[in-house]
């Protein structure tokens, strides 16, 4: 029997993990632990506020060849009036920020996906922070998003795009579709 710093007594490690009960803390938590019923579900297009609705809808139809770019002007006019173009337009350079490099494009999905990707929701969320003057917290964030040296502009374009817009709420991490599927984040290099 092995013994782990704190005195607590360890099986062999061919009796594998999955007997042990490792202390639990917030960042050992994995959904997949709790029973079916009890897992958060992921988020979805229809638990955002309107404004991060726009975001998301803005950022398909740009990741799809800004399909219908027009709508696009449309809908933020309509939802943000004179201040329509202090918001889109940062938003516009963010995404092909985001996309300038082949190995760079984030998974953004098309329109009929219901379920927001890891990115999605990690722009909207980065977003979000930026509103409420909490920059210490993206960096964990940007490093998913972008590479280390295109960073800080990306970080620019979506304070500007954050200032222009309503308050968005500031929500909770939970699973998005494709969770299994982790992203390494980049090294600082």
């Amino acid at each position: 029997m092995r013994v782990a710093d704190g005195g607590q007594k360890l099986p062999p490690l061919a009796a594998g993990v999955a007997s042990v009960a490792w202390p639990r803390t917030p960042l050992d938590f994995r959904p997949m632990d709790m029973p079916p019923a009890q897992q958060p579900r992921p988020l979805s297009v229809f638990d955002l506020s309107p404004a991060e609705q726009l975001l998301l809808w803005s950022a398909r139809r740009w990741r799809h060849g800004r399909h219908r770019w027009q709508e696009v002007e449309a809908e933020f006019r309509r939802h943000l009036g004179a201040r329509w173009s202090d918001a889109l337009l940062p938003w516009d350079m963010a995404l092909d920020l985001l996309h300038r490099l082949p190995l760079g494009q984030p998974d953004i999905q098309n329109g009929c996906v219901t379920a927001l990707s890891g990115d999605e929701a990690a722009l909207i969320r980065l977003v979000s922070l930026l509103q409420q003057g909490k920059t210490a917290s993206t960096g964990l964030l940007l490093a998913r998003l972008a590479r280390p040296y295109d960073r800080e502009e990306l970080l620019e374009w979506l304070d500007l795009t954050a200032a222009a817009l309503p308050p968005l709420p500031l929500r909770a991490v939970r699973p998005c579709a494709g969770a299994a599927a982790v992203r390494p984040i980049l090294p600082d290099c």
